[in-house]
Parts: structure tokens; C-alpha cells; sequence
């Protein structure tokens, strides 16, 4: 079998044509991405357009400049992404739109309209069968997702607290979900890993004198916990597993009432999000999906908090791909070669050396958790069949010289200036014959 092609392109960005939107622009024609639809059709475009107040997620210029190849290609573009399951400020559409202009994802900033994929309330979603799945047997692909007639799947390749990274996979497998896609594929009421299957100790409550009391009880939708005087009782059986309380609850507990989930229910949850990117991809066809994932402003978690933490590695460039699997291969295989970056989680948990596992030391660790390996979904994605781990990376050139440059074709930049320049010539006068501070004065430290 023939290995997957990645295409890539370093992070040094020294003209207009090494710019992280030329360079998004250059591999979407390397990779032959146009090829994934036909003039006319509809082309998803995939994106996560971040929490409100986090900081690190894709300027939504790189995204604009695939929306331009698109359109350059005879593609009818628009950007998506969808509501989350947990609380936050994209749990429906009214707050993500909120959120996504907040962040600078409109139609005026994208050239193309922004989409949430999955309704109002995240409700609006297509069932898919996975007869292969490695844990699940169906999931639901948001409808806007499914009923398009391509997508190109750009993504921002960082960590993430529960997927140990988040690039391509992680971009379908929960971002291109439905609610009812997100809460299966977390596996919320799985008899063996749902999080209502964790160890609970009510004996270590404080009970109302707790000050996570309130929030305690308010995180439940269901009403399954309640706090009481002495203690705590959580109805197991009624618990949604929604993750809404029980991940925060692990997290935030000071007593450890819940002992939160155990490495291989992080394991499952991993092939599972695997299991949901195999059928956003079945939902379109094999053909009609391309990937690029930007390597870039990784930190150890997603961009779905409200904050965006100190880079863990460098930039390592973009990547762009037919196969998800091989493009976050790709990634993970480029992070193993670089050093950590001082100060950041690296350093926090040790991992600052070149050939260390940066995610699976920082990622799920940073958010109180244990290590889960970092390589858990590609695995998961290549033994189902979502791609292969085999590729060829083949280093892309930059465009030549001015071929980003669509206001200026035909001319040099500063012919455009000629005008101008006319008309701010000034006054000699408005300039000392000399500096008067000593450059020595200057050159002290």
C-alpha cells in the first residue's frame, strides 16, 4: 500500500509568500484539495473558532485565504463549526455567533458565511452507521456538515485535555458533531467509561459547608446530585453523564469525592472521537474531505477554554493532507524532534528535551489528570481504516513572487504610491540638521 503524501511548509515566515496564509494557500494547491469538489458545490470548511477570551486559536485570516481557494476553484464556501456540549459561550447558536464574531469569524472578516452546523440548540444533525467502530456503532454528524457536498478541514494542532492533541481528528470527531454526536462520542452513559462509572466517595463530602456546594448542585442538569447538610448523594442511575458536572466536579473538588476517569476510559474516549471523524468523512465521502492542520501556537490545551496558556514547542509550520491520520501523524511525529519551550507546561512537567512525548506529559496532566498517550488516536483512526500512519512528507516551496499580491498585479507595489508620495512631500525645516542625544547615551543598557 502506497504511503499517504503530507505536504508541508516550515514556520519561518520571511515575505508575503511564506506568510501562515500564503503557506495555507500553497499546500491547499499541493495537496490537490481542489480536487475534493466540483465547481458549484457547497465546501464546509471546518474550523474551531475558539472560546470567548481564549487568544490561541487560528487568526481567522489564514481561514479567510482557504475561503479565497475556494472561491478561486469554483467552490460555493462556507466556514462552520459547532454548539458545545458542556456550559461555556458556544453551547447554542445565539452565544457562538456571539462568540465566533467576538474572535473576528464573521462573513465580512471571512468572505464566505459562518455556519453553526448543528442549529440552534445543536440539535440538527444526521445519524451515521460505523460498522467498523472501535467503540462506537453510530454517531451523528452535524447536519449542515453532512448535507454539504465537500469539506476542507482547516485545523489549529495544539493539546487537548481529555484527546491529548486536537488537529484534524479532534477537529471532526467532536467539532463536527452534533450535541447528541459530542455526548455519544464522549461516551457519557457507556456502561464501562461513561463518567458516571468513576469511583464516588459521599463519606469525604463536607456537605453544604463546602463552598463548591452551590455550584456542586447547579452543574447537574438533571438534577442528580444533591447536596445535604452532612454529605452528598448522586443518583447514578438518573446522571446524564454529560461531563457538564462530573469532569468539572473531578476537577474541582477539594475533598476528591469523585476519583475521576481512569487512563483507559481517556483511552476509549480517544478511539471514540477516531470512531466519529471515520463517519464525518463516510457522511461527505472518502474523496471529498482534505485536511490542513496549522502546527502553530500549540499550547497544552484546547482552544475550548477561555484562556490560551504559553506555547509548549515552537511553531513547527502547516501541514496539508487527503488523509487525517497521516496530517496529525505528521504533527506528532515533527513535536517529537523539537525542544520545549521555557517556561511553559514543558517545563512545568519536564519534558523540555528533544525525543520526549510533550502532549502526553502536559496535556491531560495540565488539567489535573494523569499522561494518556499521545499517539491513542492516530492508532485508533489508522485500525479502523480513517487513514494511515505510512506517509511520505514532501517539503513545499513557497509561491514565486507576488502571486499573493491580488491588489497589485501588473504593477510594482509602488507605483500604486506614486500619488501619495506627491502629495506628503514636505518642508525640509521639520527635521534637526543632527541627532542631539549622543549615540552613546542611546547604546547604554
Amino acid at each position: 500500500m502506497a504511503k499517504s503524501k503530507v505536504y508541508w511548509m516550515d514556520n519561518r515566515c520571511k515575505s508575503m509568500e511564506t506568510s501562515y496564509v500564503a503557506k495555507g494557500q500553497r499546500l491547499f494547491d499541493a495537496a490537490g484539495l481542489s480536487e475534493c469538489f466540483k465547481p458549484g458545490e457547497r465546501v464546509a470548511i471546518k474550523v474551531h473558532c475558539g472560546e470567548l477570551f481564549n487568544t490561541n486559536y487560528l487568526r481567522p485570516s489564514i481561514v479567510r485565504g482557504i475561503v479565497d481557494k475556494v472561491k478561486e476553484c469554483g467552490g460555493r464556501p462556507f466556514v462552520c463549526d459547532t454548539t458545545t456540549l458542556y456550559i461555556g459561550f458556544r453551547c447554542n447558536a445565539m452565544d457562538e455567533y456571539y462568540t465566533a464574531n467576538y474572535n473576528g469569524f464573521n462573513e465580512a472578516t471571512l468572505g464566505c458565511p459562518f455556519v453553526v452546523a448543528d442549529g440552534n440548540h445543536g440539535t440538527d444533525d444526521v445519524e451515521v452507521k460505523i460498522p467498523n467502530g472501535a467503540i462506537l456503532n453510530r454517531t451523528y454528524v452535524a447536519r449542515a456538515i453532512a448535507e454539504a457536498d465537500a469539506s476542507i478541514v482547516v485545523s489549529h494542532f495544539k493539546g487537548h485535555p481529555m484527546g491529548v492533541t486536537g488537529g484534524a481528528i479532534k477537529n471532526m470527531g467532536i467539532g463536527g458533531m452534533s450535541k447528541r454526536g459530542k455526548y455519544v462520542t464522549h461516551l457519557s452513559r457507556h456502561p464501562k467509561y461513561g463518567p458516571n462509572r468513576v469511583g464516588f466517595h459521599p463519606e469525604k463530602c463536607k456537605g453544604s459547608a463546602c463552598p463548591k456546594a452551590v455550584s456542586c448542585v447547579e452543574m447537574c442538569p438533571v438534577d442528580a446530585v444533591q447536596v445535604t447538610k452532612s454529605g452528598i448523594k448522586w443518583d447514578i442511575e438518573a446522571c446524564a453523564g454529560c461531563h457538564i458536572h462530573c469532569f468539572l466536579a473531578w476537577i474541582q473538588c477539594p475533598e476528591g469525592v469523585y476519583e475521576g476517569a481512569t487512563e483507559e476510559s481517556f483511552l476509549a474516549f480517544n478511539a471514540a472521537m477516531a470512531d466519529s471523524a471515520w463517519a464525518y468523512v463516510k457522511a461527505l465521502g472518502k474523496d471529498r474531505v482534505g485536511f490542513i492542520n496549522f502546527a502553530v501556537d500549540m499550547g497544552p490545551v484546547c482552544d475550548c477554554l477561555p484562556f490560551g496558556d504559553q506555547p509548549i514547542i515552537p511553531n513547527l509550520g502547516a501541514f496539508a493532507s487527503k488523509d487525517p491520520v497521516a496530517v496529525d501523524r505528521a504533527c506528532l511525529d515533527m513535536s517529537m524532534k523539537v525542544e520545549g519551550i521555557v517556561s511553559s507546561a514543558a517545563e512545568d512537567f519536564k519534558v523540555l528535551k528533544p525525543g520526549t512525548e510533550k502532549f502526553t506529559k502536559t496535556a491531560v496532566p495540565t488539567m489535573g489528570g494523569m499522561e494518556v498517550s499521545q499517539w491513542a488516536t492516530v492508532n485508533a483512526g489508522a485500525a479502523i481504516g480513517l487513514g494511515s500512519k505510512e506517509y511520505e512528507l514532501i517539503k513545499v516551496d513557497p509561491a514565486p513572487v507576488g502571486a499573493h499580491r491580488p491588489f497589485y498585479k501588473g504593477h510594482h507595489v509602488a507605483w500604486f504610491v506614486k500619488k501619495s508620495f506627491t502629495e506628503i512631500a514636505t518642508d525640509p525645516n521639520v527635521w534637526k540638521p543632527d541627532l542631539k542625544i549622543p549615540p552613546e547615551r542611546l547604546r547604554k543598557p
